[in-house]
């Protein structure tokens, strides 16, 4: 166990944007890339790459100081397919190639809108990218295409915000966010940024320093508490405290970071103390492993953790989730309008075309220009039968093409398209963040704590 000033971090899962990244998605699900997990490590100053079956070393997918990082802790792969990481000590976000890792440029320079100990990471809904500014205690937004500033979502010390870390969009629409100094998390609306509630209040549950923050499987908070070297579960709607998913020091745990749902239902965690990746029963709890061995390829510090083909951690390749950017496992669609349940909220943009659901005629493919020749309400980009009026989308032997096109299709029929029906659903990318000791140190220091 560590005292307080040796807390490092935060984290998030995230809950991830997947605006305009159909391209992207489909020809990730084409090349049927291998699961890798990448972490920040904080002390050496790179993102390592592991093996998202066996948890053995890869590589050093961002090598050392590349473009100037220096303690990075927030990692998320964005619309565009790249990495972005906050930088902590140069209070900037850097962009890599998704692909490559190698570095691209200062997406947010430093110190931009006033950011101050930038953690974690997040693009929202609405395709923009939030990162909570530990030092000033607030969450900046920044244009999710230029990084340029665009305001401070969560103004400093909003309803007592204090050294921010994780960030997570839920399925209500709403942003929340770990506050350190607080031991809480809170709850802002995801639209505006209003304060809405202590989602969970002040040591809930007896959390203590809260950083990473994930929704799992069951539809629950999961929050890493760095002094009591646990994982908390709250419930997802309430937030009223259900149990210690994971148990003090359950397998060495010491400091805990970074937190997600892996592509086995199981919960990884960075041991921030122990420099190792930490496995749970998804389910129980229960201690499996440790997945990425002390120091393994270097690892020293470990921040944020994410698996490169989930991006909310829930489970459910990017290329299949019909809500890439909440978890929801059971994939429930009460609608069968593609769209998953918890994605619903009509406040989202899930395409990121810049048409929120409640006025997009086709909320799961991007385009903007909503054309919908036939008047079916339902946009050609998704349209089973574009040419020819099928409101209800009937396609009884599920070939992609509407049933009003099939009994059987005249060669010279109007819907000689409609053969063009079967598209590919986008896939995305993802998120998660954190920190190591050293810069909790620093920015201690900086901010006269």
């Amino acid at each position: 166990m560590m005292t307080k000033n040796r807390v490092s971090g935060m984290g998030s899962q995230c809950a991830l944007t997947w605006a305009a990244v159909l391209a992207l998605g489909a020809a990730a699900g084409a090349s049927a890339q291998p699961v890798r997990l990448l972490v920040g490590s904080s002390i050496t100053n790179q993102v390592l790459r592991y093996n998202g079956d066996t948890g053995t070393f890869s590589d050093a997918f961002v090598p050392a100081a590349s473009g100037g990082l220096n303690a990075p802790f927030g990692l998320v792969f964005g619309p565009d397919g790249n990495l972005y990481v906050s930088s902590g000590i140069t209070d900037s976000v850097l962009r890599y190639n998704g692909a490559t890792g190698a570095f691209i440029d200062a997406f947010v320079p430093t110190a931009a809108g006033g950011l101050d100990g930038p953690e974690g990471l997040i693009f929202g809904p609405d395709g923009n990218l939030y990162v909570s500014s530990y030092v000033t205690g607030s969450i900046l937004r920044y244009n999710g295409a230029t990084g340029v500033f665009i305001d401070a979502f969560v103004p400093t010390g909003s309803a007592g915000l204090t050294f921010p870390r994780g960030l997570v969009f839920g399925r209500d629409g709403n942003l929340y966010v770990s506050s350190e100094s607080t031991d809480s998390v809170l709850r802002y609306n995801g639209a505006t940024g209003a304060f809405i509630d202590a989602f969970v209040p002040a040591a809930g549950g007896g959390l203590d320093a809260p950083i990473g923050l994930v929704f799992g499987p069951d539809g629950h908070l999961y929050v890493s508490s760095g002094l009591t070297a646990s994982v908390l579960r709250y419930n997802g709607t309430t937030g009223g405290f259900i149990d210690a998913f994971v148990s003090a020091a359950s397998g060495g745990l010491d400091v805990p970071i970074g937190l997600v749902f892996g592509p086995d239902g199981n919960l990884y965690v960075s041991s921030a103390s122990t420099d190792s990746i930490l496995r749970y029963n998804g389910v129980t709890g229960a201690f499996i492993d440790a997945f990425v061995a002390a120091a393994s390829g270097g690892l020293d510090g470990p921040t944020f953790l994410i698996f490169d083909n989930d991006g909310d951690g829930d489970g459910v390749p990017d290329a299949a989730d019909n809500c890439r950017f909440v978890s929801n496992t059971d994939q429930t669609d009460n609608e069968g309008d593609g769209v998953g349940n918890v994605c619903d909220n009509v406040a989202f943009d899930n395409d990121g075309d810049g048409v929120s659901n409640g006025a997009d005629n086709c909320p799961i493919v991007s385009n903007s220009d909503q054309a919908d020749p036939d008047g079916d309400g339902k946009g050609d980009a998704c349209d089973n039968c574009p040419a020819t009026f099928n409101a209800d989308q009937a396609d009884s032997d599920a070939d992609g093409i509407g049933d009003v096109c099939e009994t059987p299709p005249p060669a010279d029929s109007a819907c000689g398209t409609c053969a063009q029906g079967v598209f590919p659903v986008a896939g995305l990318v993802l998120p998660a963040w954190l920190i190591g000791w050293r810069l909790r140190r620093a920015r201690r220091a900086r901010a006269g704590k």
